[in-house]
């Protein structure tokens, strides 16, 4: 057994006191580049009457919102879908949290709408044009995935649709990426949206190797062609070195304005005159507080005015675009 000698109680009172200090100093230092920090009581006062919660989502099984979408087609409807390892399926919602499902099913047995050939692997985000809509299977949190596409869905009538099916798969893949995982981790994509009739998808940045830990920087993708046998290779179009942690984006009915979602913030964009430079004319921004709007990953419009966001725990958030602050 080896020798042991009592400390004095004053150095060891001295020597947590040093420990005490060197912690503070480090959470000083080290809490930024998180990017989760806490908001002051004004600041969380502001965020609550910009960000209101608007309703909660009215079936259980709408258990990890990832995915929102205004229906072109069915004036009140948005559709709704889940994160990785659900069923293949979607849901339909109205703007007042409503269940829309066909009334001749009953409602106790319902459990959405079914996507057949399909799989949820990893499905993050769900656009329109207004005659399809677009399931992203893009979700590569280990940036390994060598099978991401875009599912092609005939927008159903959600009133009278019991199950429908996925009419293509579009493969992608990125043109920087070689290996698998690749050596930066900034393949994986969890927002989508149409413009112009062109689908764009933003990326979110890992550290290497690490799943849990985020970098700064988004890169812009365009689907440039729609091939269903081969790989369709993404067109990049830009960096953006503001944003980080991306989780969803879509384009105002209008097609004035890109509001990008992320862990921590929501940004909107005043739209491109060649369809191509959404991120490059930021006119609105709001830190979010992720102890009051949890893990947000869903994200639309309601009008040209209004914008909703989701959180994976059920509840949407309504904000007016007029209200954000300038960046």
């Amino acid at each position: 057994m080896k020798n042991s000698r009592r400390v004095p109680a004053e150095a060891r009172t001295s020597g947590a006191v040093v420990e005490r200090v060197l912690l503070l100093w480090l959470v000083a230092v080290l809490a930024p580049s998180c990017g989760h920090a806490q908001s002051s009581e004004e600041e969380l006062s502001d965020l609550k009457r910009l960000v209101a919660p608007l309703f909660e989502v009215p079936h259980q099984g709408i258990s990890e919102m990832s995915g929102l979408t205004r229906s072109h087609n069915y004036p009140g409807v948005y559709w709704v879908h889940n994160d990785s390892g659900d069923d293949p399926r979607l849901f339909s919602i109205s703007g007042e949290g409503e269940l829309v499902w066909p009334p001749f099913v009953d409602r106790s047995s319902w459990d959405g709408l079914p996507i057949a050939v399909a799989a949820n692997v990893d499905w993050e985000d769900i656009t329109t044009d207004g005659e399809y809509l677009y399931i992203a299977e893009t979700g590569n949190n280990g940036n390994a995935r060598r099978d991401l596409g875009v599912y092609v869905v005939p927008e159903p009538n959600p009133r009278a649709i019991e199950i429908t099916r996925s009419l293509r798969f579009l493969p992608v893949a990125y043109p920087e990426q070689t290996i698998y995982p690749g050596r930066q981790w900034h393949y994986d994509s969890e927002a989508m949206f149409t413009a112009g009739g062109e689908l764009f998808l933003i990326t979110k940045h890992r550290v290497e190797s690490k799943i849990s830990a985020f970098e700064k920087g988004a890169n812009l993708y365009r689907l440039a062609s729609r091939h269903t046998a081969i790989v369709n290779e993404l067109e990049f179009i830009a960096t953006d070195t503001e944003l980080a942690i991306v989780t969803g984006a879509d384009v105002a009915p209008g097609g004035q304005y890109l509001a990008v979602l992320s862990y921590d913030a929501l940004w909107v964009y005043g739209a491109p005159a060649d369809n191509r430079a959404w991120l490059a004319n930021p006119v609105g921004h709001i830190k979010l507080d992720r102890d009051y709007t949890q893990q947000v990953e869903a994200i639309t419009w309601s009008d040209d005015e209004t914008i909703l966001i989701g959180n994976e725990q059920g509840t949407v958030f309504k904000v007016e675009r007029r209200s954000l602050p300038q960046p």
